[in-house]
């Protein structure tokens, strides 16, 4: 956070500029054990919340199969309580 300044290391797609929120978050850039500097950022929370989120949603769809029971390829299975 120190090494940041204090400041949300983020950098906006739509101005090319860093963030300019105060940080509150240290973020693991890529996901995992390594927590060496080199792999820490100070974000802001809701910076921290998108890419927590976007790898979450990631991470979740790794683990399904095509074709699996939730996929929209596939018909659901009718409730057993359905009555024609």
């Amino acid at each position: 956070m120190q090494r940041a300044g204090w400041q949300c290391e983020w950098m906006r797609a739509d101005t090319g500029q860093r963030c300019p929120e105060a940080a509150s978050d240290c973020d693991h850039v890529v996901p995992g054990d390594d927590h060496s500097p080199s792999n820490l950022r100070a974000l802001c929370s809701y910076h921290h919340g998108v890419k927590s989120g976007r790898d979450g949603g990631m991470a979740a769809a790794a683990g399904r199969k095509p074709g699996g029971r939730y996929s929209r390829l596939r018909k659901p299975p009718e409730h057993p309580g359905y009555v024609a």
